[in-house]
């Protein structure tokens, strides 16, 4: 004997509105991908420059004429630096992009078409207006950065005023949170730029002194490829290589035991020193968020991945912690 019995299944007015706002959010989300990215970015040069602009304020020099002065400097001293490597630098990877096809026949194991590489390299030469939109793009983004920037560090100072009003009794629990954040994130920031500074001047002292061509654009790529940590590394050693076994098999083998020695530095000295608490997630966690925030915003979103999930783990344990308190 069978028994049959009717399944209802009502689904009310309010959880179709609840779906339909959910999936409208959503899309509203990625549809403000960059305008929120560009404040993720503000949000995290803020937390890089306060302690500065603190340390700076109980001198009695005012916060806003620190934070002008310091982001001020910050944009010259990059602008310098780039002026005087930018010449040497396009003209190197010009070089290099040319005789890549050159390269790797050199090294006997690859075969690839050079006249696809140089077509496409006369392309992106001759594509001179789209160059000059995308660079007035990209210095509209940076000056927009620079002055939410500025005005996130002002706000700071009004920090348990805002907690208050939002949080009430628990702004101080919330203050605590905040400020975890924002000196992991700092830290993070911190460490970073230094870590990337000095993976590139160690990279182009040695690859100068081992003789290999072309220094300063595979340095430029160690040090930028330093912010993507377990693979960044693995993969700037990558066309070193190439560069170091086209020349001969000792330069080749030269180059990969340089890269080997500032890696086991840089592990072993520079981010215990740099970093006195551990700041850093699961090797597999790491990997993970840089594959979907590639995935959803390509290699921006990939790198802002890690500080997000830093964030996140604090927010998690946080919250875990109350709980079981």
């Amino acid at each position: 004997m069978t028994d049959t019995r009717n399944l209802k299944i009502e689904i009310g007015h309010r959880s179709i509105i609840f779906a339909i706002l959910f999936i409208l959010s959503l899309k509203f989300l990625v549809v403000i991908q960059s305008i929120l990215i560009t404040l993720f970015i503000s949000f995290l040069l803020s937390t890089a420059i306060f302690p500065l602009v603190n340390a700076l304020h109980r001198f009695r020099i005012p916060r806003a004429l620190s934070t002008a002065v310091i982001l001020v400097l910050l944009v010259v001293g990059v602008s310098l630096i780039f002026a005087s490597i930018m010449p040497l630098v396009i003209s190197q990877t010009n070089a290099f992009l040319i005789r890549f096809p050159d390269l790797l026949d050199q090294l006997g194991s690859y075969s690839i078409d050079s006249s696809v590489l140089t077509s496409q390299i006369s392309n992106l030469s001759g594509n001179i207006l789209r160059l000059a939109f995308d660079t007035f793009s990209v210095g509209v983004m940076l000056m927009t950065i620079l002055v939410i920037t500025f005005y996130l560090v002002q706000e700071r100072a009004h920090l348990d005023e805002r907690l208050r009003y939002l949080f009430g009794d628990r702004s101080e629990k919330a203050k605590k949170m905040y400020l975890e954040i924002e000196t992991q994130l700092g830290k993070w920031v911190r460490t970073m730029a230094i870590l990337m500074f000095l993976i590139g001047l160690q990279t182009y002292i040695g690859l100068e002194l081992i003789g290999i061509e072309y220094a300063l654009p595979l340095a430029l790529i160690a040090g930028l490829l330093e912010i993507i940590p377990n693979i960044g590394p693995t993969i700037a050693a990558i066309p070193a290589a190439i560069v170091g076994f086209a020349t001969s098999p000792i330069h080749g083998f030269l180059t990969v035991g340089l890269a080997a020695l500032i890696q086991q530095l840089e592990n072993n000295v520079l981010v215990p020193n740099l970093m006195k608490s551990s700041t850093g997630l699961h090797p597999v966690i790491t990997i993970v968020a840089l594959l979907i925030g590639f995935q959803l915003g390509g290699a921006l979103l990939a790198v802002l991945s890690l500080p997000l999930v830093l964030a996140g783990k604090i927010v998690l344990l946080h919250f875990y912690s109350e709980k079981n308190s």
